[in-house]
Parts: C-alpha cells; sequence; structure tokens
C-alpha cells in the first residue's frame, strides 16, 4: 500500500468522522449511461428554487466530468426511496494503485442542509483540474470518494428527513432505509482511513462531536 500522507487541506463546513462495522451487501455497479431523471420536475426542485445546484444537475455536472477527465470515476451504489440515483464519484491520478488509502466525504444526509453538496461538488471539480503541486501529490497516494448528496429525495423536497419520513442521520445502526444501506456498504467495501461528513449551516457553528453547546436549537445538525 501506498504511503499514506496527510491531506493538504480538508474542505467541511460541518464534519463527522463515524465508522462502520456491519456486514457487506451487494457491490455498486459501475455507471454506463445517463442517471435517469425520474421523478424530477425541475420547476419543483426545492434546491435550485434558491439558486442551489438542482438535485438531477448534481449528477449530470460529475457524469459529465467524468467522461472528459481521466482522474474521475463514477459508480451507482443504490436508489433512494423515490428512485433517485445515488451516485459514488472517486477521484485519484489515473495512474495510482488501486490499494491506496481512501478519505471519504459525504454530504447532505439531511435534504434541507444544501451547503456541503455544493461545497462537496466544488472540491470534485477543482480536483479534476487542479495543477497545484499539493494536491497533485494527495491524489497519487490517496483515493478521494464522494458521495455528494446522500439524501436527494429531501434535497429535492426540502427535507431533513428522506422521502419516507427518517432521519438518516439518526439509520446507521438499524441501515432500514436504501440511502444508509448504501453508505454502510461503501464504507465496508472501502475502509476510508477518514471520512467527512459535510452538513449546513446551523444557529452558530458546530463541529461534531467536540463543540460545546448547552441546548439543542431547531437546526442543529443532531
Amino acid at each position: 500500500m501506498g504511503s499514506r500522507r496527510a491531506m493538504p487541506f480538508a474542505l467541511a463546513l460541518g464534519l463527522a468522522v463515524t465508522s462502520a462495522g456491519m456486514s457487506a451487501t451487494a457491490s455498486a455497479v459501475p455507471v454506463t449511461s445517463s442517471i435517469a431523471t425520474q421523478n424530477e420536475n425541475l420547476s419543483l426542485d426545492a434546491a435550485g428554487a434558491i439558486g442551489l445546484v438542482e438535485s438531477a444537475e448534481i449528477n449530470e455536472r460529475l457524469l459529465a466530468l467524468a467522461s472528459n477527465n481521466d482522474r474521475v470515476s463514477t459508480e451507482i451504489i443504490g436508489e433512494s426511496v423515490e428512485g433517485r440515483d445515488l451516485l459514488l464519484v472517486t477521484v485519484t491520478d489515473p495512474a495510482a494503485d488501486d490499494d491506496l488509502p481512501v478519505v471519504l466525504f459525504t454530504a447532505n444526509l439531511h435534504g434541507d442542509e444544501w451547503e456541503g453538496s455544493d461545497a462537496a461538488l466544488q472540491l470534485i471539480e477543482d480536483l479534476a483540474t487542479s495543477t497545484d503541486e499539493a494536491e497533485v501529490a494527495w491524489l497519487e497516494s490517496t483515493r478521494v470518494s464522494f458521495v455528494v448528496t446522500a439524501n436527494p429525495d429531501g434535497r429535492f423536497n426540502n427535507t431533513r428527513e428522506n422521502a419516507a419520513g427518517i432521519d438518516l442521520n439518526r439509520d446507521f445502526m438499524t441501515a432500514s432505509q436504501p440511502e444508509t444501506q448504501a453508505l454502510r456498504d461503501v464504507v465496508i467495501e472501502q475502509q476510508p482511513l477518514a471520512l467527512v461528513d459535510l452538513h449546513g449551516y446551523v444557529n452558530g457553528t458546530l463541529v461534531e462531536p467536540t463543540t460545546p453547546h448547552t441546548a439543542k436549537t431547531p437546526n442543529s445538525i443532531y
């Protein structure tokens, strides 16, 4: 295995380092065609309505980037409750070994915490084309993976929960939802060296699990 160099940077609006220890299930399915846009009436997309990247546009941009950049690859790792594809994106040097350590970014677990997805998308697009020496060296020694929106139904509908009404950030013990099952399987398969979970703005800045605070607010990331 290649040497494990420290990340030159970490982009996070809120982060939580987590682990998983459950049994693996089905492996990821390579993307071979355009992402389906089932249930995607873009005029009703809550994220797009406030000027952020629309739910369907996230996957479309990532697939277009992967088709034109040999640093970027994509896999469909599952579907949301409403049938939207869950996409895993990996950025690394195309000549790098397959067994390099992995840093995994996940975002938008809470559907109405938009900022993590947009930050992750920016980071992917930057790494895909970067000529910065530190970033290039990082990609030569690390596989950087992303689930840009872990709750696409919540993003589309402007809800904290998924389409089944479940807070996915509370579902990892039981993994009752297809979204958390897909994330669990990715963690088990990739065994990431670090996992950065991007959330969004709250009343004050919370960096889990270390930020002290005495009361939960309605916008807390708990």
